[in-house]
């Protein structure tokens, strides 16, 4: 089942607080700016300093139904 054409509604959450909200977008940016193969966990790593545990929804960074190869293909088509 797919939320919102992402895989899932975890999934779908978290890419949507990256993209939407400027804090997280504008370090999204930079993160991917300074990688070759940005990744999401990577993004995760580079910020885990600056972000909360949870996205304001609830929704873990972490949860383990996040779909990582979704979410990878996101955080580099944010550098295009």
């Amino acid at each position: 089942m797919t939320y919102e054409g992402w895989a899932n509604y975890h999934t779908w959450n978290v890419a949507l607080w990256i993209s939407n909200e400027e804090i997280t977008y504008r370090q999204a940016l930079l993160y991917v700016s300074l990688h070759d193969e940005p990744t999401y966990d990577g993004l995760l790593d580079f910020y885990a300093h600056e972000w909360s545990h949870i996205t304001p929804d609830g929704v873990s960074w972490t949860d383990p139904t996040l779909d990582h190869d979704e979410l990878d293909t996101f955080i580099k088509s944010l550098g295009e």
